[in-house]
């Protein structure tokens, strides 16, 4: 049950705004990675959007041989420019923190027998200095994540005996072992096309946000590459809310998305809902774990 709930996990977080986490296999020792934490106070809500700002230190100087962008004008946006400056400006963001609040339900259907599974809050942190790059996710089962990427070297915490494991790797390395890219864009680029019954909402005086819905089928192809995918037979239509300020900045993104999936025979009915914020935008830092030294060095041909 361990091994379907972390790849069901994994495969949520990928349908969600956050990416996917490192999960790798040492060869010989059998299931993925990340410790036992318990957290059952993350409830996914609208309301808990806080305004993220950048600290006036970390505003880029404009470059005077370069045309400054016009002023985003809010009144003439339609849904998918407004979409794709949030998207670029996210881009843009070198240092940056994305908490991912979720709430998941699953049903399992095993030769025709149903087995209950609890119901999954979580929360996912992922954050990005630079070239560096963590990820860390806690919630009420025994299955979480704990992956960090700092100065080229990956240190992974297991998840079916909890060992501690590192090891050099490129940002290459890391895309194809574990599906990681911390140079792909930190909000889905997503093409216009895709767009279904999409339109921009005034909530108030200083707060809009941006609804819409997309296809599954077609969402699944920005991730074509991920091996994890193979098991899914199914994708509902998957609903993003995008809420921003009157100046078109981004506050947050609340998402819903139900996955039919096959993992170890057994058929999987998932249901999420998702809530991420950006944070401590130009001041994120992501270190080696305090106690790295600890951790057992393995070669990435060991990684299954």
């Amino acid at each position: 049950m361990k091994k379907l709930l972390a790849l069901i996990l994994v495969l949520l977080l990928t349908f969600s705004f956050a990416l996917v986490a490192c999960d790798e296999v040492v060869e010989g020792d059998g299931d993925g990675d990340a410790n036992v934490s318990v957290d059952g106070s993350n409830d996914a809500k609208v309301e808990d959007v806080k305004k993220t700002e950048v600290p006036e230190n970390e505003t880029p100087e404009p470059d005077n041989n370069e045309k400054e962008d016009a002023p985003f004008d809010m009144a003439t946006a339609t849904p998918e420019s407004l979409y794709a400056k949030i998207t670029k400006d996210i881009s843009a963001f070198e240092n940056v923190t994305i908490t991912a609040k979720q709430n998941i339900t699953m049903t399992v259907n095993i030769n025709g027998t149903e087995v209950p599974v609890q119901d999954i809050k979580q929360v996912v942190t992922q954050k990005y200095d630079k070239g560096n790059f963590s990820i860390n996710a806690t919630n009420n089962t025994e299955v979480s994540i704990d992956c960090r990427y700092v100065d080229g070297v990956v240190y992974n915490v297991q998840i079916n005996d909890g060992a501690k494991i590192k090891y050099a790797a490129s940002e290459k390395d890391l895309a194809d072992k574990s599906g990681v890219d911390i140079n792909a864009p930190k909000i889905l680029n997503i093409p216009e096309e895709w767009f279904k019954n999409s339109k921009i909402t005034n909530e108030s005086a200083s707060r809009y946000c941006i609804e819409f819905v997309l296809d599954g089928d077609a969402y699944e192809t920005l991730f074509a590459n991920f091996a994890a995918l193979e098991s899914v037979k199914e994708v509902s239509d998957i609903t993003h809310t995008v809420y921003v300020t009157a100046e078109g900045e981004i506050e947050g993104v609340y998402s819903t998305a139900t996955l039919i999936m096959l993992v170890e025979g057994a058929e999987v009915t998932a249901k999420m809902d998702s809530l991420s914020t950006y944070g401590d935008i130009g001041t994120t830092v992501v270190e080696a774990p305090a106690d790295a030294d600890s951790y057992t060095t393995v070669d990435i041909s060991q990684l299954g």
